[in-house]
């Protein structure tokens, strides 16, 4: 993954929750791609993913959630890159 060439970002998703989102650019024209979702891997059906950092090498995306579970309010998760290429968490 280039320096530069992916940006991640939090956003309303459904119904105001807020879920986290992809966007890659590398085109010719270097125009950012539209963002797509995550996916259900790392983004909660119920609660809001926000507050994200990708680690440096892009194998790791650490961000807080207020998803079932948790100790808080807004706790921190992790995930990483599968074998996929696609952020989440082995099964």
């Amino acid at each position: 993954m280039a320096a530069g060439e992916t940006m991640l970002l939090f956003t309303s998703a459904r119904s105001g929750q807020q879920d986290i989102f992809v966007s890659t650019r590398g085109n010719k024209q270097q125009q950012w791609a539209r963002p797509e979702n995550v996916g259900p891997l790392v983004n909660d059906p119920v609660g809001d993913d926000f507050s994200l950092r990708l680690w440096a090498d892009g194998k790791a995306l650490y961000f807080a959630s207020d998803r079932a579970g948790g100790f808080g309010k807004a706790d921190l998760y992790v995930a990483t890159r599968l074998r996929t290429g696609r952020l989440g968490a082995e099964r």
